[in-house]
């Protein structure tokens, strides 16, 4: 399954016989195992068959003797020898029926180990507010991840967003940018400390209540197979033309649907499997806009950019920038590229899980801290690639080259 669903990288790496033999000795491991429980099986039922059959012949030849003593009428023997052949067939069956339920108690065993399986979150249940605004604030917070809980990925964080507010996150990988993020939107409970949302504690909240309020873009975007349009309201239940064309613009994708030459059929155009068929660019607009059609009070970009193109990247930070610009909702951005955060109005920089540095890009970089060293050295990288493009462009002139 991990190799299908991966083809293109077995392809890329000519890795095909490899995943083969690794299947193959799955598959051989398994035949060994049966081929053993066969011939265990079939040993212990001959054996059964051969003591049955023993001792038929054992009866046959004592019973026989006592008939010709006049200790045992002919009758009697037969019904003997009927009565024990019925009582083997039976034992034998009773034999088959235990093994089979045993194997079956096990399977059983995980069936309703799973059916009474609780989450620790549940997905519903809990209040529902009337009203939502979009506050959230941190508490003393600290988490790790459950496979991993002897480190701490955030430690002792507080923060307060308040509705309406455009932050950034911002640190070096690892630093626990996405990590607070998996918190805002429930993912994971904190392991110490509170989430408040509108004052309320986000465990006392129902959990399907509050997705419904908040729009959530991902690294990789995953479209489901179906139309454009379907997936773009695929969060809502029913939708107006009016609300589809104002998330069309918001999130720049009437800037490639209506092309026709590319899609004849505009919305009504298949993605194919997992979006195959568009582009990484226009995957993420779609994804934008799926978000904005649910018209969400928090609006979360986890690092929505990072794997894309110049240009893709281009139009999808238009995109980005002109809902941080609103000011009707609020936005939560975790950047990869630092650049793509400069217009934001606070940036929350991050170190080994704790938050370093606040403030705007100005006042940041005005500061001489963490955020300069890594703005810096983001920008360091790109005019060294520059600069070593054009001394190898100088290098390989020919010398008499004025």
């Amino acid at each position: 399954t991990e190799s299908i669903s991966n083809i293109r990288v077995v392809k890329a790496f000519s890795t095909e016989k490899k995943s083969l033999s690794i299947l193959d000795k799955k598959l051989n491991s398994n035949q060994e195992l049966a081929n053993r429980v066969d011939i265990l099986s079939s040993l212990y039922w001959s054996f059964c068959s051969f003591v049955g059959k023993v001792g038929e012949v054992i009866a046959l030849v004592v019973g026989g003797s006592l008939v010709m003593n006049g200790n045992l009428t002919i009758g009697e023997l037969s019904m003997a020898l009927m009565f024990a052949r019925s009582f083997s067939s039976k034992a034998s069956g009773l034999s088959r029926f235990f093994t089979n339920l045993s194997k079956s108690g096990v399977e059983v065993k995980r069936v309703f180990d799973n059916m009474d399986y609780s989450p620790a979150i549940k997905a519903s249940g809990g209040i529902r507010p009337s009203q939502f605004e979009g506050n959230i604030n941190f508490k003393d917070v600290t988490f790790s991840y459950p496979s991993r809980k002897d480190v701490q990925v955030l430690k002792n964080v507080s923060l307060e967003i308040k509705a309406g507010d455009v932050v950034a996150f911002a640190g070096a990988s690892g630093s626990g940018k996405s990590s607070i993020i998996s918190l805002i939107t429930r993912f994971y409970d904190p392991n110490q400390g509170a989430i408040e949302i509108d004052g309320q504690d986000m465990k006392s909240l129902d959990l399907e209540w509050f997705h419904q309020q908040i729009g959530y873009v991902s690294q990789e975007p995953v479209l489901m197979t179906g139309t454009i349009a379907e997936n773009i309201a695929y969060g809502v239940d029913s939708y107006t033309p009016e609300q589809m064309n104002q998330v069309l613009e918001q999130a720049n994708v009437r800037e490639f649907v209506e092309k026709k030459d590319l899609f004849p059929k505009g919305l009504d155009t298949e993605v194919g499997e997992k979006g195959v068929k568009l582009s990484g660019g226009q995957k993420q607009r779609v994804a934008i806009a799926r978000a904005l059609m649910k018209n969400p009070k928090v609006l979360i970009f986890d690092e929505a950019t990072s794997a894309l193109d110049a240009e893709s990247e281009h139009q999808v930070q238009k995109a980005i920038d002109a809902l941080m610009l609103e000011g009707k909702r609020t936005v939560l951005v975790i950047a990869h590229r630092l650049s793509t955060i400069i217009n934001s109005k606070r940036i929350v920089v991050l170190k080994d899980g704790v938050i370093q540095e606040i403030g705007s890009h100005q006042e940041l970089m005005a500061r001489d801290g963490t955020y300069k060293e890594l703005f810096e050295r983001q920008l360091a990288g790109y005019d060294g690639q520059i600069k070593d493009k054009n001394d190898k462009e100088v290098a390989d002139k020919p010398a008499d080259t004025k």
